[in-house]
């Protein structure tokens, strides 16, 4: 008897139903699916081992950090770094004189100090005027500012009162220092006439933000050129001109260990420094995003206009943030070092050890920096006050980066400014103790208190969890194929071996065709 396959035509299902070319159209569709339900698992087979291909040759691990350093818009890292979370805290910490009277007598043969604050604001940063630009570089503006904060001040330090050195009595004089007697002579004048204190007592508020003085507001009349501002407020002083228009590097022009890397700042690039004095800017960063794959060798290059420069931060150890693993790297114990001769930062005349001159990028101000309470510093710096105490622990500077996409998981860079006297000798008697002092008068933390939720999210499932899906992801489709390609085989096995043992298909179709 002749055997069936189920659901193909006979000629018996057809002769006198269907017209010749019907059957013949409807055969061949039947054969059409026939052919491919047998060779599915061999295309399934092909297209996983192409998409396996596709993975090795293009991660998807990779790919994201590819449109990172592309700073593609709409996607995280660019709509992160447009409008930065207020994760950094601004601490300030300022110095109140004790002895004023006695420092002033000479009954006191050092100034003493006492550490008031921290005075906590945020820090605000803004990116405006964005710009991509066709050489793979990025130019926006970058505006910092500080916002008080009432409820991480539960005392209000702004309205307490101290005594600090009154800061135009001592600046107008450096500046002349040099100058010839004429010029001394005049400004010795305008101080008798003014009566100008050597110590002020004012708010914590006034020395920050609003430190006048009539001396001031009359050497700027006479003077203008000279003294180009009349507040000498510490905060006001620094954040100024808190506004810079930068262009930086980004992918894929450049190697992914370039990204965000300034090219210039202000259309120069180099630290803008006095004389022949030229740092390039190459390989330095804003502070906000570092090149990826960052390795324990590497030095962490940071600008920052208050340090009026570029700092080096080096590898101190490994740690871990947020489930992340990071290094630690840490400011460089010989940053504020006056050791090596023609130093551009050794000041005129070159400062004590420990001492850096920003004079450049503070109006040509007579104003030096340091790391708080002279930390690393001369010993003869901290002795020539009492109240100082650097701690490494306290004071050091240092950043948390995640190594793979280069992002600064925490942070804590700090700065101390100080009041860097000339040698006053050639002015009244009542300030010839102060020659030469480097007064401390306040220092700063630039605190980065983490990251914001989703951002945390986003680098962990990067950092941690792509990795190991993309190896499970590329092993399953690799595997899946390898078994779509077997089950191919199996059944083309089998399907010869029916051929082979039952002829009833090839006599069916020969049959039908002769009809």
């Amino acid at each position: 008897m002749q055997k069936k396959t189920k659901g193909a035509p006979t000629p018996d299902d057809v002769i006198g139903t269907r017209t010749p070319r019907h059957v013949v159209k409807y055969y061949y569709r039947y054969e059409f699916r026939r052919r491919c339900g047998e060779y599915k698992f061999l295309i399934s087979s092909v297209i996983l081992s192409i998409f396996g291909v596709l993975q090795v040759v293009f991660p998807p691990y990779d790919m994201m950090l590819y449109y990172r350093i592309k700073m593609t818009p709409g996607l995280p890292p660019f709509d992160w770094w447009l409008d930065p979370p207020d994760q950094v805290i601004a601490k300030v910490y300022i110095f109140n004189v004790t002895n004023p009277v006695e420092f002033s007598n000479g009954s006191d043969k050092k100034i003493k100090l006492k550490e008031v604050g921290p005075i906590i604001y945020r820090e605000k940063l803004r990116h405006d005027n964005v710009a991509f630009n066709d050489n793979s570089t990025l130019s926006y503006t970058a505006n910092r500012s500080l916002i008080y904060l009432p409820d991480r001040n539960p005392v209000d330090l702004l309205k307490q009162t101290i005594t600090m050195p009154n800061l135009p009595i001592l600046v107008i004089p450096s500046f002349f220092y040099d100058s010839p007697f004429y010029v001394r002579l005049g400004v010795n004048l305008m101080i008798r006439r003014l009566k100008t204190e050597t110590f002020k007592t004012a708010t914590v508020e006034d020395f920050l933000w609003n430190m006048t003085d009539p001396l001031m507001d009359t050497s700027r009349s006479l003077a203008p050129g000279l003294v180009p501002i009349s507040n000498f407020g510490i905060l006001t002083k620094v954040y100024r001109e808190m506004q810079d228009n930068l262009t930086v590097l980004i992918g894929p022009g450049f190697a992914s260990r370039d990204f965000f890397k300034i090219d210039r700042i202000n259309g120069n690039d180099f630290v803008p420094l006095n004389g022949d004095c030229r740092f390039k800017m190459a390989d330095s960063s804003e502070g906000v995003a570092y090149h990826q794959s960052v390795s324990r060798n590497d030095t962490i290059k940071y600008y920052r206009k208050t340090f009026c420069g570029i700092a080096n931060l080096f590898y101190a150890g490994d740690t871990e943030r947020y489930g992340l693993s990071a290094y630690r790297f840490e400011l460089d114990n010989a940053t504020y070092d006056r050791s090596r001769r023609g130093d551009c930062y050794a000041g005129a005349p070159e400062l004590p050890g420990g001492l850096r001159d920003v004079s450049s990028c503070n109006f040509d101000t007579s104003i030096a920096a340091s790391n708080p309470h002279f930390l690393h510093a001369e010993p003869a710096l901290i002795e020539s006050f009492e109240g100082l105490e650097p701690d490494p622990a306290l004071h050091t500077s240092y950043i948390d980066v995640e190594p793979v996409t280069g992002v600064p998981l925490e942070g804590s860079a700090k700065c101390q400014i100080n009041l860097a006297v000339k040698d006053l000798s050639g002015f009244t008697s009542r300030l010839h103790k102060f020659s030469n002092l480097n007064i401390p008068l306040a220092w700063i933390e630039y605190k980065q208190e983490g990251l914001p939720d989703k951002i945390k999210w986003l680098l962990y499932i990067l950092v941690n969890v792509m990795p190991a899906f993309q190896i499970v992801l590329a092993s399953a489709t690799f595997l899946s194929s390898a078994i779509f390609l077997l089950v191919f085989l199996i059944k083309q096995r089998r399907l010869q071996a029916n051929l082979k043992a039952n002829k009833a298909l090839a006599f069916e179709k020969e049959t039908f065709l002769s009809k």
